[in-house]
């Protein structure tokens, strides 16, 4: 493994050039400060000013004037994400500056390289990943503390990959017999009675992110959309026909067997997928380096700082090839100088600086999950830009007969 390459995200200091400070008229202008970027950055260097530009934000927490922002001079270093700029159309505006070379690109996932590369010029650099799909957690798959998997008869074959396959082992959890199935039940939001909300939206975000075309526009009037949205209603009706649970005698716990995934990509989730191969759509927080500035090194330490920062948490989702075991320690370090700063007991700590020191990684990625990711994910990861969809409200909508199916495509294209 080439784990030179990462360095860049692994050595705090190694890789980080030293400039003289700069005075007071001369601050890096940060645009869109994400994650406290500017806060690991002015860690490393604090005698080095640094002006931050946020954009204007709605009561949805969508930015309204990032795009108006990037096409000033006002700024060095930006944030975006992949899901609402192209950075080709970035770079055809002649906004972006040429990093090739500096960041290591060829250590990444050839997808993600792609995802900020414009003939053949790395354009940004990625820092943290997303899914924009939906994705589950299958408790009997991996560590399946409760034994569902051979109390409920279920194999890896079982996994469901779209909502179809989830149906049919809807099917075959509820054909057993009550008995066998005490104590479990099939959804985390079943319970609650909103799974069909929370399926159809899942499901119309996912094909937002998975049918984009290359400029973001999304065709809702296919067979596909159709045949999800009646998967959908039958899976949900299913659910709500054994809506009540069996609980285990004396006892009113309940063992989940498909639960809500977090949509980081890494850990044992299983994405769904709507077409008729494998796709992942993902977002990428991607920092972009203006034209043209005079501050280039110092924006590209910026770069560096954020990278270090999110590395523990993101680099296995970015590149094929890492150092794990000085990402493991340093996932345990972040978690170690928290226990401090909140003044947790001196034992807590003791134990997860031994068990930093042991190797362990109970607190980390463990190596059968990223197997997972390289094999099961990352040949799927492409990067779409759809823009943001109001699946929920709309989902709801139509659930609640205020909108048939014709008018939910309807309001969807607009």
């Amino acid at each position: 493994m080439k784990k030179r390459m990462m360095c860049l995200c692994l050595c705090l200091c190694a890789m980080m050039h030293a400039l003289p400070a700069l005075a007071e008229d001369d601050a890096l202008h940060v645009l869109n400060d994400r994650w406290f970027a500017v806060e690991a950055y002015q860690a490393q260097y604090p005698d080095r000013p640094v002006e931050v530009t946020n954009p204007e934000y709605d009561d949805n927490g969508i930015d309204t004037n990032l795009e108006t922002l990037l096409r000033t001079t006002d700024w060095d270093v930006a944030c975006i994400a992949t899901d609402d700029f192209s950075l080709q159309q970035l770079d055809e505006a002649g906004l972006l500056e040429d990093i090739t070379g500096d960041f290591g690109e060829e250590a990444f996932y050839p997808a993600v390289r792609n995802a900020v590369t414009v003939s053949g010029r790395m354009l940004g650099v990625p820092t943290q990943a997303w899914c924009l799909g939906t994705a589950y957690t299958m408790y009997w798959l991996g560590e399946d503390t409760y034994g569902l998997s051979q109390r409920l008869g279920l194999t890896a074959g079982d996994e469901p990959h779209n909502y179809g396959e989830l149906y049919a082992l809807a099917e075959k959890y509820f054909s057993l017999d009550p008995e066998q199935r005490r104590g479990t039940y099939f959804l985390y939001n079943a319970l609650e009675g909103n799974e069909a909300s929370f399926l159809l939206s899942g499901f119309i975000s996912q094909y937002a992110a998975e049918f984009a075309d290359a400029e973001g526009h999304v065709d809702y009037d296919t067979d596909v959309f159709r045949d999800g949205v009646a998967q959908i209603e039958a899976l949900a009706a299913l659910l709500r026909e054994h809506a009540k649970p069996l609980y285990e005698p004396g006892s009113t716990s309940l063992h989940m067997l498909v639960g809500d995934a977090s949509n980081h990509p890494l850990g044992n989730t299983t994405p769904f997928y709507l077409g008729e191969t494998p796709n992942v759509p993902m977002k990428l927080e991607v920092w972009v380096v203006r034209a043209g500035t005079d501050k280039r090194d110092a924006a590209l330490d910026l770069i560096r700082a954020t990278m270090a920062e999110g590395a523990p948490h993101f680099a296995p989702a970015l590149y094929e090839d890492f150092d794990y075991d000085a990402l493991r320690r340093a996932s345990y370090d972040a978690l170690i100088a928290g226990q401090i700063q909140q003044g947790e007991e001196q034992s807590v700590i003791d134990r997860l600086v031994s068990l930093r020191d042991a190797g362990d990684d109970s607190q980390y990625y463990s190596s059968e999950e990223i197997a997972r990711y390289r094999e099961h994910v990352a040949p799927y990861l492409t990067f779409p830009r759809c823009g943001r969809v109001a699946s929920w409200s709309l989902a709801t909508r139509y659930l609640d007969g205020a909108l048939d199916l014709e008018g939910l495509i309807a309001a969807l294209s607009e």
